[in-house]
Parts: C-alpha cells; sequence; structure tokens
C-alpha cells in the first residue's frame, strides 16, 4: 500500500480503527513516515479535546445592536451610493446571474468583432499593378472623354482648312 493512499485515510484509522483494514494498520506499523503522520494528527486531536471554548463577554449582544443602529442609520445619501450599497450587500447573490450573463454578452459580441477584424485582415489580397491601372483609368473616365473630344476638334479643324485649300485673292 502506497503513503499517499494511507494519507488519505489516516483520520478513518484514527477515529475508527476497527473500520479499516489490517493491510492499512500494518502499513502504519511499518512506515516511519505514516506512523509520524498518525502520532502527529493524535496530538492534534487530543490538543482539539483539552480547548475549552472561551466564555462570550456578556455585553457583547448590546455592544453588536447599538453598533447595527449606527449602521442603520447612516445610511447611503446619494444614488450612486445607494446603488453601490446595494450591489454590495444587498442582493449580491440575485444580481450574480445577472452580471454573468452580461459579461458572456460582452464576451460573445467582442470576440465576434475580433473575428471579424482578423478574418478582414487575413482576407485581404494584395492587387497587381496591372489592376490598379484599370481602376485608375476607370475613375478618369470623365477626363478621357474630355481628351477625346478636344482630339475630335482638332481633327475637324485640320480637316477643313486642308479641304477648303489656299484662297485666290
Amino acid at each position: 500500500m502506497s503513503c499517499q493512499k494511507l494519507n488519505s485515510k489516516l483520520a478513518d484509522l484514527l477515529l475508527a480503527p476497527e473500520s479499516v483494514p489490517a493491510e492499512m494498520q500494518r502499513h502504519v506499523e511499518q512506515c516511519a513516515g505514516c506512523s509520524r503522520e498518525l502520532a502527529e494528527l493524535r496530538a492534534t486531536m487530543g490538543l482539539l479535546d483539552d480547548w475549552a471554548v472561551p466564555e462570550a463577554n456578556p455585553f457583547f449582544d448590546a455592544r453588536l445592536l447599538s453598533r447595527l443602529r449606527v449602521e442603520e442609520q447612516a445610511r447611503p445619501v446619494t444614488f450612486w451610493e445607494k446603488w453601490k450599497a446595494r450591489l454590495t450587500y444587498g442582493s449580491s447573490l440575485r444580481m450574480q446571474p445577472l452580471m454573468a450573463g452580461a459579461l458572456g454578452v460582452v464576451i460573445l459580441v467582442g470576440g465576434g468583432a475580433y473575428a471579424d477584424l482578423s478574418w478582414q485582415s487575413y482576407h485581404h489580397t494584395e492587387e497587381s499593378a496591372a489592376v490598379r491601372d484599370l481602376q485608375s483609368l476607370d475613375g478618369n473616365d470623365q477626363v478621357f472623354q474630355q481628351l477625346d473630344s478636344i482630339d475630335q476638334s482638332a481633327a475637324q479643324d485640320n480637316q477643313g482648312s486642308a479641304t477648303s485649300g489656299p484662297s485666290s485673292d
């Protein structure tokens, strides 16, 4: 039998030795560490048996009640102090599930926002130079239309002067 298994059952050996198997009792007799542990436990139990509960002060109840009255009369004045006192002392058992639920919602929302941001940055692809040039050309479509109209008017002026020829005055 190992000493670790026996340490958990030493209290049984001390309080009800007849309920402990003979194998455990033999181990305690043979093992110096376990017998020392049992002796220390017996000494502790002996000291606890000899210990006497101190007599309570006869004025304890009166002093406690007077302190309670003073605390009741000094109630919080402002709204925030009342809520702080209520959350701290009054209804902490009823507020724990509410606070746990609120914390869960905050964690879910924060985690979802973080996951969305990390997903967007992960799937962002680098554009090639050709794609950026095509996007630039699409953005400058109006400029190119104006340049085309200027070219067409210049071409018409050149054709008009070429067909009219030199004048003979």
